[in-house]
């Protein structure tokens, strides 16, 4: 009887470790053989930061949220073969050094590097907040009057809808980075960290694991369409 017990746990197990790793599996294949983003100059711009550390709810700086999803998209952009730039990769602001307007400052560096003639596009990443705790679910922002912009804020939206349940749709923003950039670009807003369950989530390694491969998706998905 023991032996019998001892072997349905040992089956119990491996079914769990079977599920556990096979979704992170077929995920590394799909990238390998994702061709799209070879040659790709992706920028990911980590919102926040430094002086800034954004929206802080329950003792959670928003900064930490944004630049770990950006690490997770960063690495999976690049096993897709696209060559990504970071505009930080710490927690830190690009402000430079004794300037009056540290927010202003930090603002203009990072559109300066997300304007590089070379660069393919860029996603700027943020976590989202409302006095109505029931707002949930993650946004894509697009530039004004910009088709395209528009396009790839669409394809990214529904794959991240599948991830966060949103029933947002995209909307042109009125952003910094939107405004004074020339590059193709979108601002994505994960989540609400004002609403409990959104924020629970968000601070989940695997959740954010999820939502970085949802934009990935979407990047590829859009790059296969325009080329």
């Amino acid at each position: 009887m023991m032996k019998k017990k001892i072997a349905i746990l040992v089956y119990c197990l491996c079914l769990f470790v079977i599920t556990a790793v096979r979704k992170p599996l077929m995920r590394a294949f799909a990238i390998m053989n994702d061709q799209n983003l070879k040659g790709m100059i992706i920028v990911i711009d980590a919102g926040h930061g430094g002086n800034d550390p954004g929206a802080r709810i329950s003792g959670q700086d928003e900064d930490e949220i944004n630049l770990d999803l950006a690490l997770k998209l960063k690495s999976i952009l690049e096993r897709a073969g696209a060559n990504v730039e970071m505009t930080r990769t710490d927690d830190v602001d690009l402000s430079d050094a004794g300037a009056e307007h540290i927010k202003r400052s930090d603002m203009e560096h990072r559109a300066e590097i997300l304007n590089h003639e070379d660069v393919t596009l860029f996603v700027s990443l943020h976590c989202n907040t409302s006095a109505d705790q029931r707002c949930t679910g993650s946004q894509v922002y697009y530039r004004k009057e910009d088709e395209v912009s528009r396009k790839l804020a669409d394809t990214i939206q529904d794959h991240l809808r599948v991830v966060t349940s949103s029933k947002y749709i995209p909307a042109s923003g009125d952003f910094y980075l939107l405004n004074m950039t020339n590059t193709l670009g979108v601002l994505i807003e994960t989540g609400f960290m004002t609403n409990p369950a959104d924020l629970s989530k968000l601070q989940d390694e695997k959740y954010r694991e999820d939502l970085a491969y949802a934009i990935y998706k979407g990047i590829s998905e859009f790059l296969s369409v325009l080329v």
